[in-house]
């Protein structure tokens, strides 16, 4: 980020809650799109974050989806 952010009409917040499904207010997200669309350092931001949640997601789900170790289902019932 070379832009001094004192001068952008966009925050890194917005741009983050846009692409995680945060930010509800249709008329803020619909700002914030438009922003992406025409400035090319919120775009760049915004596609980091993108290449980011992808890598946690194939960093993460994976191991997700694992059954569950006899051992921790054995400590779960035990202490029930």
């Amino acid at each position: 980020m070379t832009e001094d952010p004192k001068n952008r009409n966009w925050s890194e917040d917005e741009v983050a809650a846009l692409i995680d499904g945060s930010l509800t207010d249709e008329a803020e997200a619909e700002r914030v799109r438009q922003i992406l669309e025409t400035d090319p350092e919120a775009a760049a931001f915004a596609d980091e974050l993108r290449l980011l949640r992808r890598l946690s997601r194939e960093a993460f789900d994976a191991p997700m989806r694992e059954p569950v170790p006899e051992r921790i289902l054995s400590a779960i019932e035990g202490a029930a």
